[in-house]
């Protein structure tokens, strides 16, 4: 993995782009469970999001699988080393869970939710930012596969690499899933995928791929630039609170505005 990835460009390629969707995703969740609740955040890597979330006010703690990273983390933001939920404690509740680019790795997502359930507080929030199989970074890549250059298609399901992508999915197909599971919705918003000044740096960080590679993807991302930013975003954030079975009204997946404007079917 160490050789496969430029760790240090890959940071610095995506640090400013996190912690300013860190900060509106906090915004909106300020709305939902507002600090001083708990918050564990699934798969937090060096803690990007718990820093964010603890200067909120927000009582954090994080699940890492990579034991390293965890242990070079801040103390203070609580990071323990393990999986999701093998990790916690069989009576470990907290008032919110998030997954931040997570959600679409895991190999069992039903599994994932039920566990979810169990260990939320009974007015407890999931959060889910991920991917979004309508954005338009995903629907130019799924074109270009079909005219036979596969590479940007491979490339957003992160093919060949440590941890790839299992699952892609629309925000009404993961609403679904969740309402399934007995969660009702409660937010739905895009964040920014892609910046300019973060662009060359996200495609180079893989060392396996060409220069030549790299310049013809850059230059690509860049001319379509101006189109994506008309489509859907290709990151979509989802806010679920816990809910009996049954309990669900149909009107709960159904607000108004501009943030309800993605949806569709899941890719696989």
């Amino acid at each position: 993995m160490a050789e496969m990835f430029d760790w240090q460009q890959r940071n610095a390629a995506f640090a400013g782009l996190r912690n300013a969707n860190a900060q509106l995703l906090l915004n909106r969740l300020q709305r939902v469970h507002p600090p001083p609740a708990s918050l564990l955040d699934v798969g937090c890597a060096e803690g990007w999001f718990l820093r964010n979330a603890l200067e909120r006010g927000y009582k954090v703690h994080g699940l890492e699988p990579d034991q390293r990273m965890a242990q070079m983390a801040d103390k203070l933001l609580n990071i323990r080393a393990g999986f999701f939920p093998d990790a916690l404690g069989r009576e470990e509740r907290f008032d919110v869970i998030t997954f931040n680019d997570v959600f679409e790795h895991l190999p069992d997502v039903r599994t994932a939710l039920a566990a979810c359930d169990q260990h939320l507080t009974d007015d407890g929030v999931l959060v889910i930012n991920l991917p979004n199989a309508r954005g338009g970074l995903y629907r130019i890549s799924c074109f270009a596969a079909q005219l036979g250059f596969p590479g940007p298609f491979e490339r957003l399901w992160q093919a060949g690499y440590p941890s790839p992508h299992l699952s892609y999915f629309t925000p009404d197909t993961l609403e679904q899933l969740a309402r399934s599971a007995h969660f009702a919705e409660c937010a739905r918003f895009p964040l920014p995928a892609v910046t300019r000044a973060d662009l060359w740096n996200r495609i180079r960080y893989d060392r396996t791929k060409s220069l030549a590679y790299s310049l013809a993807a850059w230059t690509l991302v860049m001319g379509a630039l101006p189109l994506i930013a008309m489509m859907p975003s290709d990151i979509s954030v989802q806010m679920f609170r816990k809910a009996a079975a049954g309990s669900i009204p149909a009107t709960e997946r159904h607000k108004t505005g501009k943030d309800r404007e993605v949806g569709g079917q899941r890719a696989s």
